[in-house]
């Protein structure tokens, strides 16, 4: 009994050994012009393992065999750099262990075409996401010779244009199909790109993708309602939805319905539920929906649950009613309202002070700001008149001469050039002041009340006054420079007896108007008219715009001097 006991699992161990021996060869199929790697796998990847085809040994025994063939063998590898037609064949690999020498046996096809055949059959389930490995991946990676980067795939040899969600190559090389579908069928290929040796090969693995139709089931999940909290009036009608997804495909024992309380809502009045499957996207979904005709205090502050059942789970969701706060909604109706008056009221309030606010604003930016405006002007503004006869009126007079520098000079400190106080005696007028024009930032044109006519008889040799008032309406109207502002004094002006000009800028920007305080009636409006004026003046006076005396070419044949000389030669002038 105790040889037996010896004797028998030898016996045993060597049939086992014969049968591995004598079993069908493996086959591998690649195609011409490809890479390929064939491995001893029973040998577990040892470097003493020996190589041979139809009894003729390859590798370092006999490098003029492997050669002829143009293969390699390397660390117990056979290397095809590149497979040709001529590969094909059985191949058998030698190894040691220590029960013995063994061998195994693996069958090369070669094809001529871009993809090779099936390798192996993949069975995926219907209406599911299922990955498609590529078999190759995992032994060039070994090898540090592949990533998933260098890895597509085709299917039946041709570039992939599947409808539906994209495709994906997972890190591993695998291709990912999502929702499978019947169009999924056929022969999906992985091509590798490597870099061998400094010469570039490409690997390929084809397998066959049936799909099977049985459908697939899934646990239900309810996605609405989640804990949810719904106000409702109490004596009206409310419908509650409720949305599961239940996988795949539909199923007859699927059930969807309604518990009040832990009580079904067939055993409550008012209450009526129905349901039906929606496709969306591949995937099928339930949709129920509850319906209370007349909302009691019995159906408050209780949980309503969506219930889902099928044969594989059972899932669901739960809400309650709260009645809706009457003075809540007053209370947000009030603030609303509020609101709305508040921003209605302030925006009425920066519309009517709007000069004000720009003038706060220039005020502080002017006081702060270090900067200065870089431009060519002399004066801030011209002041021009146009009356009816050579006397000056009282009123324009008292306005040109004392109210007007008054304000903008003494207080604003800006700089003017007045016609008949800052005239020079013996200069070339009409050079003088087009020089004067140009070199200005803004226009005056004072408009007076009584007789507005005398104001078309000019002439260049009776009125040498009105010829700025030319120069500054064309370079206004022609080059935007300087703005023109027109001011009416001591009543409204007649503007048909005025060049079509002023009449343009009358209809298109407006006039501001002044009026003895004795007319006025109110201090308030006098404030209106100067900080309207205020305005339309340069935001920075010229005195703030240049940090000191500058020089600049004439335009003509009169030299402007600096800014200091010219001002003060203009006031030793008028003394």
């Amino acid at each position: 009994m105790r040889l037996w006991a010896w004797i028998l699992p030898s016996l045993l161990l060597s049939h086992a050994l014969a049968h591995d021996q004598q079993r069908a060869p493996e086959i591998f199929h690649v195609s011409e012009g490809h890479l390929f790697i064939l491995t001893c796998s029973p040998a577990d990847q040892q470097t003493n393992v020996t190589w041979s085809r139809e009894g003729r040994s390859l590798g370092v025994e006999a490098p003029e065999q492997s050669g002829s063939l143009g293969v390699e063998v390397q660390e117990g590898r056979l290397w095809f750099r590149p497979v040709r037609s001529t590969h094909s064949g059985v191949y058998t690999c030698h190894y040691r262990t220590q029960g013995g020498e063994y061998q195994a046996q693996m069958e090369l096809s070669v094809s001529r075409g871009l993809c090779p055949f099936a390798a192996e059959r993949r069975a995926l389930a219907r209406g599911v996401t299922n990955n498609v490995p590529c078999k190759l991946y995992h032994l060039y990676h070994s090898l540090n010779l592949s990533s998933s980067k260098n890895i597509r795939w085709m299917k039946g040899c041709a570039p992939q244009h599947r409808p539906g969600a994209p495709l994906r190559v997972d890190e591993w090389g695998g291709l990912w199909l999502p929702e499978v579908s019947s169009e999924d069928r056929g022969t999906y290929t992985c091509f590798i790109d490597v870099s061998v040796g400094g010469q570039n090969y490409s690997a390929t693995w084809s397998v066959e993708v049936t799909v099977n139709n049985k459908s697939v089931f899934v646990d239900p999940t309810v996605v609405y309602p989640r804990d949810q909290v719904i106000q409702v009036e109490l004596g009206g009608s409310v419908e509650l939805p409720c949305l599961a997804d239940l996988g795949y495909s539909e199923d007859d024992h699927t059930d969807m319905y309604w518990l009040l309380n832990h009580t079904h809502t067939d055993d409550h009045p008012g209450l009526s539920d129905s349901w039906h499957f929606v496709q969306e996207e591949r995937r099928v979904q339930g949709v129920s929906t509850l319906l209370i005709s007349e909302v009691h205090h019995a159906h408050l502050n209780v949980p309503i649950m969506c219930k889902v059942q099928t044969l594989v789970g059972e899932d669901q969701g739960c809400l309650w009613l709260t009645p809706v706060d009457p003075s809540a909604f007053h209370r947000a109706l009030g603030c609303s309202v509020g609101l709305s008056l508040v921003l209605l009221l302030l925006a009425a309030c920066v519309y009517c002070c709007r000069v004000e606010l720009v003038l706060v604003y220039r005020n502080q930016r002017m006081r702060f700001s270090k900067h200065y405006v870089a431009d060519e002007k002399l004066f801030d503004a011209v002041v021009s008149c146009l009356h009816c006869s050579g006397l000056v009126p009282p009123d324009l007079s008292l306005f040109s001469l004392q109210l007007l520098p008054q304000r903008l000079e003494q207080q604003w400190g800006y700089r003017l050039y007045i016609r008949g106080r800052d005239d020079c005696p013996g200069e070339a007028v009409h050079d003088a002041l087009s020089e004067v024009v140009k070199r200005s930032r803004r226009l005056l044109l004072l408009l007076c009340a009584s007789r507005p006519q005398a104001a078309l008889q000019m002439s260049e040799e009776l009125h040498p006054l009105c010829y700025e008032q030319r120069v500054g309406l064309y370079e206004a109207l022609m080059h935007k420079e300087p703005r023109i502002i027109l001011i009416e004094i001591s009543g409204p002006v007649d503007y048909s007896c005025l060049p079509e000009s002023v009449q343009y800028l009358r209809r298109t920007q407006g006039a501001l108007q002044w009026r003895p305080r004795s007319r006025l009636g109110f201090l308030c409006t006098e404030r209106i008219f100067w900080n309207s004026l205020h305005y339309h003046m340069p935001p920075m006076p010229s005195g703030r715009s240049h940090p000191g005396p500058r020089s600049f070419s004439p335009s003509s044949s009169v030299v402007v001097e600096s800014e200091l000389v010219k001002s003060k030669s203009q006031r030793s002038c008028l003394s």
